[in-house]
């Protein structure tokens, strides 16, 4: 079974409330930068757009789906509702990705090349958050 009672970490994208909740302020900002670090370069190497467009682009998209991701984060803490870490890991960046797909789509080029640029960017992101939550998770 996937849900359970246990404390699980959710991911930084649709799970923001974690960092929040486990850093406080100024952990959850240096790790939101770092991840719109990573994704400005992925973006921008990726030649999405230019480097000052893609920084945007990234502050942006992580900016909405952080704030939903506290919203999901609130309402699983709630009901009560963890979910095993490599299922949810998995599942948040399938969300992370459709999110910021359609993110890229409506703001850029409306191809489905804004699915593959938000999959390689929350793929470069989720490879430095996911041992931070393991560590901290552990």
């Amino acid at each position: 079974m996937i849900i359970t009672n246990i404390n699980m970490t959710p991911p930084l994208d649709i799970g923001f409330g974690y960092f929040l909740s486990t850093t406080f302020i100024f952990g959850s900002f240096v790790v939101f930068l770092a991840v719109v670090f990573i994704e400005t370069l992925i973006l921008w190497g990726m030649k999405w757009a230019s480097f000052r467009r893609s920084l945007i682009t990234s502050v942006l998209m992580n900016i909405v789906t952080g704030i939903i991701g506290i919203l999901i984060f609130l309402a699983m803490t709630l009901l009560g509702l963890f979910i095993n870490f490599i299922p949810y890991w998995i599942s948040s960046w399938l969300l992370s990705t459709l999110l910021e797909g359609i993110f890229l789509f409506y703001s850029g080029q409306k191809s489905r090349r804004a699915w593959i640029v938000a999959g390689a960017a929350n793929m470069g992101s989720y490879l430095l958050i996911v041992p931070i939550a393991w560590y901290l998770n552990f």
